[in-house]
């Protein structure tokens, strides 16, 4: 793993991001959909996919956003080591039971920038649509801000 992290660490820091938001949550996903997820994020998505295309880090075919499973276990061990043993306090969260664990225990910061979870897998009580989720609730719950992102897959 040590070769793919040099590639990792080469890259512009909104290249990495990006890098990492598809290893984390877009592997196989429509790049037109991602593309505008990214946006969301404030991140130029166009050049940065280009950037990662052109390093062989990521591939596109038939408009799916496609990563080698290395280099998707590799992002996806940069971020677990943000916190190792809190999930909530990683920047992103895509395991089922960690964002569950989150949500249910009030384990979230401001560390978390973005998650994916089928919600119909799971029932979030107490969440909210994210238009929503700037008024102030009486549960004490963590749950997400304007600016995170708690995607559908």
């Amino acid at each position: 793993m040590d070769v793919l992290q040099i590639s990792f660490d080469g890259l512009e820091e909104k290249d990495k991001q990006i890098f990492l938001h598809i290893a984390c949550l877009y592997k196989e996903k429509d790049r037109d959909r991602v593309t505008q997820i990214l946006g969301y994020c404030k991140l130029d998505s166009g050049i940065g996919l280009r950037v990662l295309e052109e390093k062989s880090l990521i591939t596109i075919f038939n408009n799916k956003l496609l990563m080698h499973d290395l280099l998707q276990e590799m992002g996806l061990e940069i971020v677990r080591r943000e916190s190792p043993e809190e999930p909530g306090k990683r920047s992103r969260l895509w395991s089922p039971e960690d964002i569950h664990n989150v949500l249910k225990k009030n384990k979230g910061t401001d560390k978390i920038r973005s998650g994916l979870q089928s919600l119909r897998e799971r029932n979030f009580t107490g969440l909210r649509s994210p238009e929503s989720c700037d008024r102030p609730r009486d549960s004490g719950r963590w749950r997400p801000k304007s600016g995170d992102r708690l995607l559908e897959s």
